[in-house]
């Protein structure tokens, strides 16, 4: 088979090429765009690349003749599937780009650590592929870009010239910067007597807040040795009493049924000799305005109280920053993050912590009660982040 690869500057001239050379029936193997020239990478000219074989039905191979593979598809088809491909290149292109024009801007602005004229080019080429690297991989993990231009000049502001040049040192003061960021999480002391004792959770739906406040439970009764009360407002769901039942008796501590706002204050003026009490609430449609108002009604009770919005780490950062504007009436004081462990991105929940500047509390990895829940340590958050651990 004639293979034949094919540079013009677009596809049109490309494609004319193919047919001068191969004929009006050339098969289209591959196309692509690249740059030519530049600087690294930057302000080269877009070019396209296309490899292409002439369309014969059989190829001679010397003493085998076989079917040509591709003459079972039609020329549109291979140019369709080509193009599909290259739609999903120029999109991750157009990112790239977007990542070294932001580097080289932060550069600029920083003239005297990466353009220093009394150090070898290759030094200056190395703290910026190094920071590329970086904003590359944060990127990935879902941090939004305006966070990441953020962090990335405060490392550039914290290094010198020849400290951008040590991927070890500029890595961890990526991790500084991001724990830093997160902040100290907000525990629950209730050991002062200042703090709320009453703690209520909520979030949507299938966040895992019952399963967290079992965790939670359990942790307090059995090896804080705490008195602990658990209610709940969730009445929606069949099995949503029996199941915080079932975990209370496991626990041995006592539950009870809050089937209004009104039963909710009675049910916490009864407990009010307990160390810790824990409400659990139905989970709630942000859409549905009537469940809204409904949740608001049960929070606002005669007691201080401290509210945890519990919330998915594998929910996008768009429908986390909704379901936080539809919550906040409810009064949100921290927040929880579940599911660690089904999602390999954890940028929305460093995103989440400063868009909202609530503070996080605990996160979860796991099903296991009381196992699968610690607090939210930042450092091991912004590793995460990192992709470090």
């Amino acid at each position: 088979m004639k293979v034949k690869k094919f540079v013009a500057n677009n596809m049109q001239e490309a494609m004319w090429m193919v047919k001068a050379d191969l004929g009006k029936d050339a098969l289209i193997l591959h196309t692509r765009k690249f740059k030519r020239g530049g600087i690294l990478g930057l302000f080269g000219k877009d070019m396209v690349e296309v490899t292409a074989a002439a369309a014969t039905e059989l190829v001679n191979t010397g003493s085998e003749r076989m079917v040509n593979p591709y003459s079972q598809f039609s020329q549109a088809q291979i140019i369709s599937q080509n193009f599909e491909q290259q739609e999903k290149y120029e999109a991750l292109k157009k990112e790239l780009d977007e990542v070294k024009l932001l580097l080289t801007r932060l550069a600029s602005s920083n003239r005297e650590k990466f353009f220093d004229q009394s150090r070898p080019l290759e030094e200056t080429k190395t703290a910026y592929y190094i920071l590329t690297e970086i904003y590359e991989l944060l990127l990935q993990n879902d941090v939004e870009k305006s966070l990441i231009e953020e962090l990335t000049q405060k490392v550039i502001n914290k290094l010198d010239s020849k400290d951008l040049q040590d991927t070890y040192l500029v890595k961890e003061t990526f991790l500084k910067e991001i724990s830093d960021s997160l902040g100290k999480p907000q525990l629950i002391d209730y050991n002062n007597a200042r703090n709320n004792k009453i703690l209520s959770f909520i979030g949507p739906t299938g966040v895992g807040k019952t399963t967290t406040i079992a965790k939670l439970a359990a942790k307090f009764s059995l090896i804080d040795k705490k008195s602990v009360a658990l209610v709940t407002a969730d009445t929606y769901r069949i099995s949503a009493v029996s199941q915080l039942k079932k975990y209370a008796e496991i626990i041995d501590v006592p539950l009870a049924v809050a089937y209004s706002p009104l039963e909710m204050n009675s049910i916490l003026r009864q407990v009010q000799d307990k160390d810790i009490v824990l409400i659990d609430t139905a989970g709630r449609s942000p859409n549905n305005i009537g469940q809204m108002n409904e949740l608001n009604d049960y929070m606002n009770v005669n007691f201080p109280m401290t509210t945890f919005l519990v919330l998915s780490a594998t929910t996008k950062y768009s429908d986390l920053l909704q379901l936080y504007e539809r919550f906040k009436p409810a009064g949100v004081d921290s927040l929880i993050f579940t599911k660690l462990d089904e999602t390999l991105n954890h940028g929305n929940i460093l995103n989440m912590r400063l868009k909202t500047g609530c503070p996080l509390s605990y996160i979860t990895n796991g099903q296991n009660v009381p196992d699968d829940i610690e607090v939210a340590d930042p450092m091991k958050i912004a590793k995460l982040v990192l992709r470090e651990s």
